[in-house]
Parts: C-alpha cells; sequence; structure tokens
C-alpha cells in the first residue's frame, strides 16, 4: 500500500500535480543554497591559493634574508 502511494506521489510530481507547493518551492530554495554554496567555495578556493602564494612568497624572502645575514664572508 505504501508503494503505491509513493509510485502515485512520483508521478505526481514528474507531471507537476504537485498537492504540496511548499516542498517544490524547498526543493528550489536547496538548490539555490547549492548553487550560491559552490560559488563561494570557488571564490574562496582563488582567494586562499592566492593567500597561500603570497605567504610562501614572503616565507622565501625571509630565508633569503636570513640566508644573507648568516653567509660567511
Amino acid at each position: 500500500m505504501a508503494k503505491e502511494s509513493g509510485m502515485k506521489r512520483k508521478k505526481e510530481v514528474e507531471e507537476g500535480f504537485v498537492d504540496n507547493a511548499p516542498l517544490t518551492s524547498k526543493i528550489g530554495e536547496k538548490i539555490q543554497k547549492a548553487k550560491l554554496t559552490v560559488s563561494i567555495m570557488l571564490t574562496d578556493r582563488g582567494l586562499y591559493e592566492n593567500a597561500k602564494t603570497r605567504l610562501k612568497d614572503v616565507y622565501n624572502g625571509a630565508v633569503s634574508k636570513i640566508r644573507r645575514l648568516f653567509r660567511r664572508k
């Protein structure tokens, strides 16, 4: 019995005869949130890579300065 109602429900959803409009709007909301999250993650990734390279440059600069200080003359 439960399986039949589930099948009927699935058919209604596929055909667009959904009596539960809040459900479809929630699904749409979740999709929008997921898209936003992905775009934020990509932006954060770019910022992260940028910060990582800057940090690496600073580190390499500091190491070379320290080596220069302790270089034997």
